[in-house]
C-alpha cells in the first residue's frame, strides 16, 4: 500500500517561529555573571592549553541556570570542527523552557549550517519539528540552543533531567552532508538519579520485559490527539507494530509502525480527524479505540511477542478539520 506521507505536530517541543538564538536573545534583564555559572566541574581544574584558550569565548551566564549542571561534552570534533555541550539554562517567556547550550567553532575552510536532528531527555526521544538551523561562517563561532519545553517534560514525569543525548547535521554551501554526528550523550548532575519516563494519565496496553507502551488522547484547541508511548527495554533496535487498530468500526489496513533504539522511548501523536482514520470508520468520528502492539528485533515477518488489545474510549468532540494530521501512519510490509 502507499505510504501517506502527512506532516508531523511536535509532541515534546512546541518550537516559536523565531529561531532559538532570536528567542534567547529577547530578554536581557536576567543577572548574568559568575553568579550564574552552570558548570558541573570535578574537583580538578583543567590546565588551559592553545586548545582550550578558543573555548574560552563562551560566556557562561546570558541566562538563570536550569536546576541541573554538566561538565564540558565534546560532541563533535573533527576536521577544525568543535561542537561542545557548555550549560543548561531556564528560560521563561510565553512558555516555560530549559535551554541545552552548545558552543560551536568552524575553524575549518567552508561554511556549515548547523541542525539538531535527535534529541532524548532521560532516552525519551525529544520531538525537533523546527530546530534551530544555525548557519556558521568558516573561521567562526556561535552559540547553539536546544529547547525542552518545561511542560511537555511534566507530561512524561520527568521531574529532573539525568541524561541529553544530542546528533546532528551539517551542511555546505551546496546543501550537500558535511558531516553528521554520534549520538552524544551528555551527564547531568542527577545523573542516575532520575525515575523511568511514563506516560502521565496513559493506559497501559503492552507491558512485556521489552516492551512497555501505552496510549492516551490528547484535547488540544485546534485537535485531538491519541498519543502513543513507547519504551524499547531490548539491546537491539526495535519495530513496533499495531496488529490491531481499530478507530469506532474501521479497521485500518495501515497499522502503525516505527523503530525504537535500545534502551530509548518514544512519543507519537496521531490526530483522529486523520482522512485515513475518517474513512476507515464511514467518515464518522470514532468514539472508540482497540489497539495491541507487537514487536520484533530481526528482520522478519513475525512478531517476537504481541500483546493483548486494549480499549480506550473517545469522549472527546471532534474539532474542525486540519492541514495537519500528526505522525504518518506506516506502510503495509511484505
Amino acid at each position: 500500500m502507499k505510504k501517506l506521507r502527512l506532516f508531523v505536530i511536535p509532541v515534546l517541543c512546541t518550537f516559536m517561529i523565531s529561531s532559538c538564538s532570536s528567542l534567547l536573545e529577547t530578554n536581557k534583564t536576567w543577572p548574568s555573571g559568575e553568579e550564574y555559572k552552570s558548570v558541573y566541574e570535578s574537583e580538578e581544574t583543567e590546565e588551559e592549553t592553545e586548545e582550550t584558550q578558543d573555548n574560552k569565548d563562551y560566556k557562561y551566564g546570558a541566562f538563570p541556570e536550569a536546576p541541573w549542571k554538566i561538565k564540558d561534552t565534546v560532541v563533535y570534533d573533527q576536521d577544525n570542527i568543535i561542537i561542545t555541550a557548555k550549560e543548561l539554562m531556564t528560560y521563561n517567556g510565553k512558555d516555560s523552557y530549559y535551554a541545552l547550550a552548545l558552543w560551536v567553532e568552524n575553524n575549518s575552510t567552508h561554511n556549515i549550517t548547523l541542525t539538531m536532528t535527535q534529541m532524548f531527555v532521560n532516552d525519551i526521544e525529544y520531538r525537533l519539528e523546527l530546530p534551530e538551523q544555525l548557519f556558521i561562517p568558516s573561521n567562526s563561532k556561535e552559540s547553539y540552543y536546544g529547547l525542552i519545553n518545561l511542560e511537555n517534560l511534566e507530561s512524561l514525569n520527568i521531574t529532573d533531567i539525568g541524561t541529553i543525548d544530542v546528533k546532528f547535521q551539517a551542511l555546505n554551501d551546496n546543501e550537500a552532508i558535511q558531516f553528521e554526528t554520534d549520538l552524544v550523550t551528555i551527564k547531568t548532575n542527577y545523573f542516575g538519579e532520575t525515575e523511568t519516563p511514563f506516560l502521565v494519565g496513559g493506559t497501559v496496553i503492552a507491558d512485556s520485559e521489552l516492551l512497555v507502551a501505552s496510549v492516551k488522547i490528547v484535547e488540544t484547541e485546534e485537535a485531538n490527539f491519541l498519543e502513543i508511548f513507547a519504551m524499547n527495554n531490548s539491546d537491539k533496535n526495535m519495530r513496533v507494530i499495531t496488529p490491531t487498530l481499530v478507530f469506532g468500526e474501521g479497521h485500518l489496513d495501515t497499522g502503525i509502525r516505527f523503530d525504537v533504539l535500545p534502551h530509548k522511548g518514544i512519543t507519537l501523536l496521531y490526530d483522529l480527524n486523520n482522512p485515513l482514520i475518517l474513512q476507515s470508520n464511514n467518515n464518522v468520528f470514532a468514539d472508540s479505540i482497540d489497539i495491541s502492539f507487537g514487536y520484533r528485533l530481526s528482520k522478519t515477518s513475525d512478531y517476537d511477542w504481541v500483546s493483548p488489545t486494549g480499549h480506550l474510549d473517545v469522549t472527546v468532540e471532534q474539532k474542525p478539520m486540519l492541514d495537519i494530521y500528526g505522525d504518518a501512519f506506516g506502510e503495509e510490509e511484505d
